[in-house]
């Protein structure tokens, strides 16, 4: 169902049969930059948004950054949760979108909607296509 808006933005809802989920570097080492929730809330929350992937079977692209360095790994329950799922390792670029193997992972899937969650998207998403 598409619903205009005021703004001219169109709202369109979530079509789970053409949507695709983005697990964003959600790094045990980037935690520490999340001041608006709790320590336990956030990891939760971050769990949560893997699942729906799983829940609905979706499919699912996994990314991390420097994942050897400060920004540390997944948590190993997202891993467990998407074990088939592409992991991206975009090492040095700090646009997913600017990794091909990323560009080419999300192409492939076919689906035309994302749902998106990271830990710093003001970067992350900045770029994304329409």
């Amino acid at each position: 169902m598409i619903f205009p808006t005021a703004q001219g933005y169109t709202f369109e809802r979530i079509n789970k049969d053409d949507v695709m989920l983005l697990v964003v570097d959600h790094q045990i080492g980037l935690f520490q930059l999340v001041h608006d929730f709790g320590p336990d809330e956030f990891r939760n929350n971050t769990l949560a948004h893997a699942a729906i992937g799983k829940v609905f079977n979706l499919p699912t692209i996994l990314t991390t950054s420097a994942e050897t360095g400060p920004n540390g790994p997944l948590p190993k329950e997202i891993i467990a949760m998407h074990p088939n799922a592409p992991w991206i390792k975009h090492n040095g670029e700090v646009d997913a979108w600017d990794n091909a193997e990323f560009r080419k992972a999300v192409k492939a899937t076919g689906k035309k909607q994302v749902i998106l969650a990271g830990i710093i998207t003001d970067v992350r998403s900045l770029f994304l296509p329409p």
